[in-house]
């Protein structure tokens, strides 16, 4: 219905713009970051939970790699969950269906390492060297896949202002791999 269309399409502005607005303050570093010491497996439920009805619809497996005595990490709760978000909703957007996501992490000496992975349709290296830019949207799904090409680029600002790195291993037509790391001790 008419009613329907417009007040999606009101949704979908309003989503644009909130985004604009968080990568700017982001780069402009008028974010204030607020750490704290949280258990990442229970953020990763949260961010499975508000994906849930849309996991279930497209028949998609996640699968949670998370050791017992994991330590809490100390970063912004709300910005890591931000961006386990954004790498959720991508792997799961470019997944296939039945298809799984699988989110791994690891203790290192100095740091943790947190991947994301999907059995999607991964991406030519031509496409992966800008797929952290500003606006960069993939050809030929940006017409079949709804996106504004800032949520990686958002992520990548999250994770560096925490002193962490993030990257992506991908091949066409076998997944991709997303991987951000945080330092132990975070100083935002």
């Amino acid at each position: 219905s008419l009613s329907k269309t417009i007040y999606s399409e009101a949704q979908r502005l309003s989503d644009l713009a909130t985004t604009f607005l968080d990568l700017a303050r982001l780069e402009s570093g008028r974010v204030s970051f607020k750490p704290s010491d949280f258990s990442l497996q229970e953020l990763v439920n949260e961010t499975i939970n508000i994906l849930n009805h849309r996991l279930e619809q497209l028949s998609i497996n996640t699968i949670i790699d998370i050791p017992n005595e994991f330590p809490n990490l100390h970063a912004d709760r709300d910005k890591i969950k931000q961006v386990l978000l954004n790498l959720f909703t991508n792997a799961m957007k470019y997944n296939k269906p039945g298809g799984n996501i699988s989110l791994k992490a690891v203790e290192l000496t100095d740091h943790y390492e947190v991947s994301v992975s999907d059995d999607g349709i991964g991406m030519a290296p031509e496409v992966v060297v800008h797929l952290f830019e500003k606006f960069y949207r993939a050809k030929p799904t940006e017409d079949s896949i709804s996106g504004t090409g800032l949520g990686l680029s958002i992520c990548k600002t999250i994770i560096e202002s925490h002193n962490g790195k993030i990257s992506v291993q991908s091949k066409q037509g076998s997944g991709s791999k997303f991987t951000f790391q945080l330092p132990k001790k975070v100083i935002v």
